[in-house]
Parts: C-alpha cells; structure tokens; sequence
C-alpha cells in the first residue's frame, strides 16, 4: 500500500514579509510587494523594480552566528523559511526519529555579492584597467575570503538545514531552474510514500536582486518589458504579458506520513495525492514549440492521484509572464482537459505578488496552494485585465472566498525544460 503524505508545516520568507501570515494577508487584500529596488544603487540600470525583501535579519533564525560567515543571502532565507516552517508545524525536534527525518531542496548557481567579487576583480587588473587572468590567480583571488566557495554551493541550503535540526535522513538538492522547488516537494513526497523517511522538509531558495542575477534573466529576453518602473507590468496570461519581474524568497514546506502526523496530534492544511514531472528539452523562451512536456507532468500527476479531471477544482499556474511560456501553459491545460472543460476550470497566477523567485517559486506556490485548500479561498490574479484568446483560460480576477476546493493542481515549469506538477487535495479527516 501507498503511504499516505500530508502537509503539516509552512514557512515562507518574501517581499511580502517574514512568514506566512503577512503573505497569504496580502495575496487576499491584491497587494504586491513589488517595488524599487533599494539593495543596490540601479540608476541607469535597465530593471528599476523587484520583490525585494526588507527589514530580514537572518540572526532572528540563525543560532549559530559562525555560520553566517558562510551564508549567502539565499541560504539565511532557506534557514528562515524552514524555521518558520518547523514552528508552524509545531515539531519538538528531539522527540522525532532524526534517521527518519530528510530534507530535499530547490537551488540553484548563488549569486555572489557583488562587494566581494568587485575587490577580486579590482586587484586583478593591468596599469590600462583590463582584467588579466594570470593576476586574478596570483593576486585577485586572494581578497576572496578563504570559505568563499562553502558560501555559493547550491547544496549548501541543504546542508545548513540539516544541520540545524538534525536531519540525518535523505539529503537531496535539485537543481532545475523554476521547476527545482516544485521537484523538491515531488521527490520529497516519494520518500516518504517508498517508506525512506517519515518527515522531510522541501521547498526552495533564491535572490536574484543583484545586478548579476538580474542580468542572467535579462540575457535569456524574460523580463518585462521596458525598465519596468510600473509594478503593474507584471501580467501573466494577460493580452499585454511581456515577461516577469524578478524577487528573491524562500518557500518551504513539511511534509509528514499521514500516522506519524496523526501520532503527534499535527495539524494538516492537505494531502499530496499525487505528482509528475518531465523533460521537454525547450531551453530557451524564444525557442518554444510545443507544450508535451507540460503536458506530461500534469496528466502524470492526475494519474498518480487517481483523480478525474472533472474532480480538479483550481489549477495553480506556473504563470511566467513571459508570453509564448504563457501560451504554451495554457494550451497544456486544453490538451489535459480537453477545451471544454479548460474553458471553465478556474486558473490562478500568484508570481505578480512578490515577483519571479526562480529556484524558490514553487515552493511559495505549494505554501499559497496549502493556505487555499484550508482556508478555501482563492485570490485574484493580479494585474489581469485583457483576455488573450489565444489563452482561453478562466482566469481567476477576483478574490473567490465561495469557490469549494478539494482538488489543486500546481505547476512549476523551469526554462531549462524540466516541468513539475502537484496535485493537492483537501484533508477531510480520514
């Protein structure tokens, strides 16, 4: 038999502030937590606005005030979400089997701080200003500090976690860009339903709001469009989409066997009932053709769920923004549902709220698909104003606090062609 696998534990770090609460508060009130960017100074930079976090102390979560020296910002947020994540869950640690407790995270190439890299660079050139590679390896490298490379391992948020809470069990890191969080839930949930843990925390981390990270998605032609000074530019599926807006976060979640969270008395926002995921070898936006891919890893999570399509209430986007990624999503779902039955199927795009944030973005779309099947509530699509009717979707305008939710599918496609999706169904009680 399948062991069954149930959500116990949300935590969340976001443009829209520390924890979970003033994220859900906000996505249900329409506001974004779009703004400008304040982290470093961007006048005659192209992109002027982003999901930037403020007021994070990573010394509210982290203990340890050694580690911090090798913490990239995307790993302190990591550490913050799963904090946040272990508190909501309400878990003693010392009272859980640390062998039967794992961890599986999304992440990715960490940005390095510009401030280091500036200095490195900066004593790696000639008397006429041009770098030269023989000076960075004599004299440039030796400004980094000695641990700088522990600080921008993409499994190092892994680690770090594990850790801090003990987590002796399965230790995974996936690396497949916007669909890495969203695999991390995937993977995490087959764990534990093949019997290998009891417990495990997944989720995913990135910034991004940094000129180099910045520029990365620039040089791919995803972002919107202009210098994107509008907070309002950010439109996915709408007729006048041109791209995303960058953010930075963390979103994590626990993940629990359905008898060891009953044993402990736990609450449970839902069940995940099944997952799908695949390669479609699209790597590039402009170089989209087909939506197989897509296709695959929602009807692989239908039938893993054992659902009918009719018993899905709400699909939860992946909702780039960018327009042929929108398209494509869009004729997925037609060709999984069949049109008549897309045409009428609610869809919700939440990335307009607190920006893009890449490696971490499916694990904020499972914390915002939890707080919908609890509290049975769905929110706007911000920003969506113009039908596409090349998209024929319903999208979802306005806050639906009606809307019965017993099925959510979520899907998190990454530009490097890996596609995940989960489907989440409301716990009942039995």
């Amino acid at each position: 038999m399948r062991r069954r696998v149930v959500v116990t534990g949300l935590g969340s770090v976001s443009c829209l502030g520390i924890g979970t609460d003033p994220l859900w508060k906000a996505v249900l009130e329409s506001r974004s937590g779009i703004g400008p960017i304040q982290s470093f100074a961007c006048d005659g930079f192209p992109v002027q606005q982003g999901g930037e976090i403020h007021d994070f102390n990573p010394r509210d979560f982290v203990e340890n005030r050694k580690s911090l020296k090798v913490m990239s910002r995307d790993i302190q947020l990591a550490c913050a979400a799963s904090t946040l994540a272990f508190q909501d869950a309400a878990i003693d640690i010392s009272k859980i089997n640390p062998e039967r407790a794992g961890i599986t995270m999304g992440a990715g190439l960490l940005d390095n701080e510009i401030d280091e890299i500036a200095a490195c660079i900066r004593n790696s050139l000639d008397e006429s200003g041009n770098f030269q590679m023989t000076k960075f390896g004599a004299e440039g490298i030796r400004t980094l500090f000695p641990l700088w490379m522990l600080k921008y391992l993409p499994n190092m948020p892994a680690c770090h976690i594990s850790i801090m809470y003990n987590l002796q069990g399965p230790s995974n890191t996936i690396t497949t860009a916007c669909a890495a969080a969203m695999q991390a839930v995937g993977e995490a949930f087959r764990i534990i339903e093949r019997d290998g843990a009891d417990l495990m925390v997944a989720g995913g981390a990135e910034c991004r709001m940094n000129p180099f990270g910045i520029t990365r998605y620039q040089v791919l032609s995803a972002l919107v469009n202009g210098n994107a000074a509008d907070r309002q530019a950010y439109r996915p599926f709408d007729k006048r989409r041109s791209g995303f807006v960058v953010g930075e976060g963390s979103g994590v979640i626990i993940l629990e066997e359905l008898e060891h969270a009953l044993r402990r008395g736990a609450k449970i926002y839902g069940e995940v009932a099944g997952y799908g995921t695949s390669a479609d070898f699209n790597y590039l936006p402009e170089n989209l053709s087909d939506s197989t891919g897509r296709e695959l890893a929602m009807e692989m999570a239908l039938r893993d769920s054992g659902l009918k399509l009719d018993q899905v209430n709400l699909i939860h986007a992946h909702g780039s923004g960018i327009p042929k990624d929108d398209l494509l999503e869009a004729r997925s779902i037609h060709k999984v549902f069949g049109s008549a039955l897309a045409a009428r199927l609610p869809v919700v795009a939440t990335k307009p709220f607190i920006g893009h944030t890449g490696f971490a973005s499916g694990g904020l779309q499972m914390v915002l698909s939890s707080k919908m099947i609890q509290d049975q509530k769905v929110p706007a699509t911000l920003n969506y104003d113009e039908d596409d009717s090349e998209i024929g979707l319903l999208i979802v305008k306005k806050l639906n606090e009606d809307m019965k939710l017993n099925a959510i599918l979520s899907n998190a496609f990454g530009l490097s062609g890996q596609n995940a999706s989960i489907l989440m169904k409301r716990w009942e009680g039995k």
